[in-house]
């Protein structure tokens, strides 16, 4: 594959990329294959505008329950439009996707579960460090972001 790695690209690290709720930049967003449900965080959603906000509703299910068997109850869900932006920036996918609402201390801003690359018709590569996607203009890649990029949602001009 001829795409760039990120800097410092070492393949033990998870798969995380950058995406945007509608024009605020998220960095680390974690891709989780395993995962059935897509989890922001209120640390990451405090971040966003307050417009977003208004949208949060009760949680539609019981406790989400991690890899190790832990259980965290979701504060609320709340749908929020979603993009995926090309790393050329040349294309991109707008979807507006259902979170869960979660109060804990991240690794990371958002996790983006395996519904949601059915829905986009992407496929996440740990092997490469990418994730593709089709739009109307054809396919295209996203590269990985190093995980060591502790940012937060910012608002960003594209």
């Amino acid at each position: 594959m001829n795409e760039p790695r990120p800097e410092n690209w070492d393949p033990n690290d998870p798969l995380h990329i950058t995406g945007f709720i509608s024009r605020h930049r998220v960095e680390q967003v974690y891709i989780d294959n395993g995962s059935r449900v897509n989890v922001i965080y209120e640390q990451c959603l405090s971040q966003l505008p307050v417009e977003w906000k208004e949208y949060l509703q009760p949680p539609r299910q019981g406790s989400l329950v991690g890899f190790t068997g832990h259980r965290i109850r979701p504060t609320g869900t709340v749908k929020l439009p979603f993009t995926l932006v090309s790393h050329d920036k040349a294309k991109e996918i707008i979807r507006v996707l259902d979170f869960s609402v979660v109060n804990c201390t991240p690794e990371h801003n958002i996790l983006l579960g395996r519904p949601t690359f059915f829905q986009l018709q992407a496929i996440p590569s740990t092997t490469h460090d990418v994730v593709k996607f089709n739009t109307s203009d054809g396919s295209t890649t996203i590269i990985a972001t190093n995980p060591a990029n502790r940012c937060n949602a910012q608002r960003e001009a594209r």
